[in-house]
């Protein structure tokens, strides 16, 4: 097999986050029989559907596994992934050096917090949005992004409501819908999980993991409806 295409590199964040990347758990028992082509298969699975921290700790865990079988490529494409999620914590000390001059505007809280998103850092993240959110009440993109660090710190309540709040302040943000569909299907409500996705999937198909989500939705509501 050829050597995995290396991901491509992470530009630099721009100046406003416009929606969140997800990052889950590897459950350990699930890839303990893998095959070589197996495990660089997940790798870019996950990378498609996660981003680079999720596929960085599956390659990480290939090398580990199955080191004889971790080649040049495989090594390769780790260190493209380690660069890309290097730049990220680069970009979150970026933001901290905004934010120690005086006056900080709403871009580098919400960025920042965004960053932390990505990293898996949700915890981290709230009280950059609460801040952002402070200093600007209408900014919808803070409001989503914040909606999903609650999400994903298991205050699914706090979550709906943010995410709802920032629809009404931006009801054609797709990352919004998005993640108001992720609410829903990860709640087992398959039927408004896939009516938001597909609503964000009007607005901007292109949307980060929205198809993901949409194949996942089909197929729960197709389960449940047998």
């Amino acid at each position: 097999m050829a050597s995995p295409t290396p991901p491509r590199r992470r530009a630099n964040l721009g100046p406003i986050s416009t929606g969140i990347d997800t990052v889950s758990t590897v459950d350990a028992p699930a890839y303990l029989s893998f095959s070589a082509e197996q495990w660089r298969s997940s790798v870019q699975i996950c990378l498609r559907c996660e981003g680079e921290l999720l596929a960085l700790r599956m390659s990480k865990l290939f090398e580990k596994e199955r080191p004889g079988d971790f080649d040049a490529g495989d090594r390769a494409f780790q260190a493209a992934l380690r660069e890309n999620v290097d730049k990220l914590q680069l970009s979150i000390d970026k933001y901290t050096a905004l934010l120690a001059r005086p006056n900080p505007d709403l871009s580098a809280y919400n960025n920042r917090g965004y960053a932390l998103l990505v990293l898996g850092k949700y915890k981290e993240a709230i009280p950059d949005f609460n801040q952002a959110i402070a200093l600007r009440a209408v900014e919808a993109y803070a409001y989503n992004n914040r909606g999903f660090a609650y999400l994903r710190s298991g205050r699914a309540s706090k979550a709906l409501a943010d995410i709802q709040h920032s629809l009404q302040l931006d009801p054609v943000n797709s990352y919004a819908h998005r993640n108001l569909g992720i609410y829903f299907y990860e709640q087992g409500q398959y039927e408004p999980a896939l009516a938001a996705l597909e609503r964000a999937q009007a607005l901007n198909a292109q949307t980060p993991h929205l198809q993901r989500y949409l194949q996942l939705a089909k197929h729960s509501l197709d389960q449940s409806s047998q």
